[in-house]
């Protein structure tokens, strides 16, 4: 970010610390799900289980990211 001022940055960076946990903790939800859909059996659906859980943790840190720029 360097076309922003030194105090913008750092208020993004406290944000993004702040709501860290919240994305952390949502992660680990969609993991838990992730390993109770899980079969074994089944390599290529647990690489797609694995992706939406990617594409999901993705979307909330867009979704924090855009917050952050309002």
């Amino acid at each position: 970010w360097p076309d922003l001022p030194e105090s913008r940055r750092q208020e993004y960076l406290a944000t993004a610390k702040a709501v860290l946990p919240e994305i952390v903790g949502e992660a680990h939800e969609d993991c838990i799900d992730v390993i109770r859909d899980l079969n074994r059996n089944l390599p290529v659906e647990f690489f797609r289980l694995l992706e939406q859980a990617e594409k999901r943790i993705r979307a909330l840190r867009d979704r924090r990211l855009g917050e952050l720029k309002k």
